[in-house]
């Protein structure tokens, strides 16, 4: 019996049943991708975007599931609608060149790729670009030579050895474990990739060579004329420019006014202070090119009052860990939220509802802070 059955079959009443919803689905969906149980993730997946399709990240990882199972037409699909949320996630472009490989399309992968390094700002998709490039090149050359394209319509299948997963993750399940035979008779794992010897003339050669001070003074000084002269070397290297102060104080001005009213109820919540600040914002500069970046914890704290001085006042949190920039555009903001008054079971529903009403007018405002922020330099 499928242990997530009933969360297919919830039919969320409110919005922030909704937003719980999907993310416990996201949540177990990322939990049987690590445990390589790829239907049941794509299963996840797909509920969490029919309760909610604006988040990229879910087809992204619906996505990576798909390309497990080799069906990588419909993981084309899924990075292309991730793409039509937001066309500067470097993951789903990354998604992109892995189907388009796959698919036979190697120079429009290749776009993908370049495009994903270019939006990897914190460079955890680019170390895998290099081989994937390469790959790809191979296969141009072998069509303009003439030669039928390689396409993968599935996994190609290896040696398996079959293992038992004890943690706690993979809950015991059988899963498959691929190895290789390599030229010399050793074994390794099936995704290590020896290159062929036109694929290491088509790479050139990634041995770094050593410049004198004079050769690093001369090139610096040819980029400065090129580009202008600047606090950072402009040949390669991204400069940044903080902005924590001008983000918090947006954040503070925008959010300070919001209020929300508790239905069936007099009281109206409203923020009472901002604290908890962390991070901020900071522009990435290199040559004319702009990366405007959002990286944010605050913490909302609230106050729900009448107009009756002898009503009690309920309060609370809503804590906002790490808010980035792809989160603010998905909308996928899910802040902690908690009732630190005691309240009876109706009471506290309807403040839950007033409380989603709240998040959804903060998400409503950061996403005008980023929008400003853009347009800042």
């Amino acid at each position: 019996m499928d242990p997530n059955a009933a969360l297919y079959d919830e039919q969320p009443s409110t919005v922030s049943e909704k937003d719980a919803l999907v993310k416990e689905l996201r949540q177990r969906g990322e939990a049987m991708l690590k445990a390589k149980n790829y239907p049941v993730a794509e299963k996840l997946f797909t509920c969490a975007i029919k309760h909610n399709a604006t988040k990229m990240g879910s087809y992204n990882s619906r996505a990576e599931a798909l390309i497990e199972m080799g069906r990588f037409q419909e993981a084309l699909e899924d990075a292309e609608s991730a793409l039509a949320i937001n066309d500067r996630g470097p993951t789903a472009h990354y998604i992109r060149g892995i189907c388009l490989s796959n698919l036979g399309q190697p120079k429009d992968a290749i776009d993908s790729f370049e495009v994903a390094g270019t939006l990897d700002i914190f460079g955890r998709i680019t170390p895998k670009l290099p081989p994937l490039i390469i790959k790809a090149r191979a296969a141009i050359e072998d069509l303009k030579s003439g030669k039928k394209a390689v396409v993968t319509p599935k996994r190609q299948r290896v040696k398996e050895d079959i293992v038992k997963d004890d943690s706690d993750e993979g809950d015991g399940e059988t899963l498959m474990k691929g190895y290789k035979t390599l030229s010399d008779g050793s074994k390794t794992s099936y995704f290590t990739h020896e290159m062929t010897e036109q694929e290491r003339n088509l790479a050139g050669n990634f041995t770094p060579k050593a410049i004198t001070r004079e050769e690093a003074d001369k090139l610096k000084k040819q980029a400065e004329e090129t580009t202008g002269a600047g606090s950072w070397w402009a040949g390669e290297t991204w400069e940044e420019i903080k902005q924590e102060k001008w983000i918090r104080e947006q954040v503070r001005a925008r959010i300070s006014s919001l209020f929300a009213k508790v239905p069936g109820m007099s009281h109206i919540v409203r923020v009472d202070n901002i604290d908890g600040w962390d991070g901020g914002g900071y522009v990435m500069v290199k040559r004319q090119v702009k990366k405007f970046i959002i990286d944010v914890t605050f913490t909302v704290h609230w106050a729900a009052t009448t107009d009756n001085p002898s009503d009690e006042a309920v309060i609370g949190n809503m804590e906002y860990k790490d808010i980035t920039n792809a989160e603010i555009e998905e909308g996928s903001i899910n802040p902690k939220i908690s009732i630190r008054t005691p309240l009876k079971a109706v009471t506290h529903d309807r403040f839950q509802t007033a409380l989603g009403d709240m998040k959804t007018k903060v998400q409503e405002e950061l996403i005008a802070v980023l929008r400003d922020f853009k347009k800042l330099l």
